[in-house]
């Protein structure tokens, strides 16, 4: 077994002047100040790879041979004094870490009140998405008869403003029907007949009742009496007589148009957000002519004319998305969005003069003939 080394004779030896004068020269004590820094960074990276619960305990004993390189023999009473001073300021500076830096106080008031106003933001945010979607499946159950397949909170104010986006949807259901019976091979006329029926059976005939009532209220020729006929709920003659011209208008245009089930799907699309846009505009242009009725809340709910920006913006995004995919069926998409708004204003603008006004009946009549002469008009594309 090799004997340890004494560590206490090897440093005796060393302060030994005249040992110290006898072997050691110029050179040697150069060589051995040059290692130094080698001595002093090895110490540092043993101290750091220990806990920093156990480093003041062992930076104050003594590591044995094995674990610690110890100073070359020719090393000089200064360079050892200099080593013992550096292992005492590792071990004080061990025992006692280094404090925080001082932290700015001004900068304290700014960083709390840059948080709060992003988690305002952001709770404002969300805040203002969950009406939204609140208010958007409130839509979606006034306009149609599409169940909700899931509890929602609704919230009927100013749900009008939603009716373009439940029209794009309901155009969107419509033409993914038509293509699917179409892959079926089912013959287009009867194809086209039940997209009709469908179209008609999703919203209830809710629109279409309010273009047969305001028929029979325009028939009157007494312009007092068209407001009470418009509210009774029997159905005239010229009612019937309008229900069947919209639906064989929408027959016969939706076997005029291609059989591309892109261009139909788009259509449909179409004519059935700018027919429900057309409404929004009538409800936000005109006045409402009864104190109450099925469109007298949307009166008073709506805000003008921010209300009119979020149908008009996917209507317009739904041409522009033709034209990006389809640049060859550029006519159709400038088509959709002038004619979609023309028709929309003149229809309103026509039951304005017709009546002084509007009522929910008028409304209903809005999108019915809206969509009616712009699916019509789109044929011609």
């Amino acid at each position: 077994m090799k004997p340890r080394k004494n560590t206490v004779n090897n440093l005796t030896d060393m302060r030994d002047p005249a040992r110290l004068r006898a072997n050691t020269s110029p050179g040697s004590v150069r060589r051995s100040r040059s290692s130094f820094p080698v001595l002093m960074l090895r110490r540092l990276a043993t101290l750091l790879r220990n806990s920093s619960r156990r480093i003041g305990k062992r930076a104050a004993t003594v590591e044995s041979p094995e674990e610690v390189d110890m100073p070359l023999p020719e090393m000089s009473n200064q360079i050892t004094g200099d080593a013992s001073e550096a292992s005492q300021t590792v071990a004080v500076a061990s025992n006692n870490p280094a404090e925080p830096e001082p932290v700015d106080s001004t900068s304290r008031p700014q960083q709390r009140r840059w948080s709060n106003g992003v988690a305002k933001l952001l709770h404002l945010v969300r805040r203002t998405l969950g009406r939204s979607f609140a208010q958007f499946f409130a839509s979606l159950t006034f306009y149609t008869l599409l169940p909700i397949p899931f509890p929602q909170r609704h919230e009927f104010h100013r749900i009008a403003r939603f009716a373009p986006w439940v029209g794009l949807l309901l155009g969107l259901g419509l033409g993914i029907a038509d293509w699917g019976l179409a892959t079926l091979g089912m013959n287009a006329g009867l194809r086209t007949v039940i997209v009709v029926v469908s179209w008609l059976g999703l919203t209830g005939g809710l629109h279409m009742d309010g273009a047969m009532d305001s028929a029979d209220g325009l028939a009157v020729m007494d312009p007092k009496r068209r407001l009470a006929v418009m509210s009774d709920s029997v159905t005239g003659a010229f009612g019937v007589m309008v229900a069947m011209s919209l639906l064989l208008l929408k027959f016969a245009a939706l076997m005029a148009l291609p059989v591309d089930p892109v261009s139909r799907t788009v259509v449909l699309m179409a004519v059935m957000g700018w027919g429900r846009w057309g409404q929004v505009l009538a409800i936000d242009r005109y006045v409402y002519l009864k104190v109450e009725g099925k469109g007298a809340f949307h009166k008073r709910q709506l805000r003008s004319p921010e209300d009119l920006w979020p149908g008009l913006i996917g209507l317009l995004g739904l041409s522009a998305l033709l034209i990006w995919i389809f640049p060859e069926r550029w006519m159709l998409a400038v088509g959709m969005v002038l004619g979609g708004f023309a028709i929309a204003f003149g229809t309103g603008a026509w039951f304005d003069r017709q009546l002084g006004g509007h009522t929910g009946d008028t409304y209903g009549a809005v999108v019915e003939w809206t969509e009616a002469l712009l699916l019509c008009l789109l044929t011609l594309l």
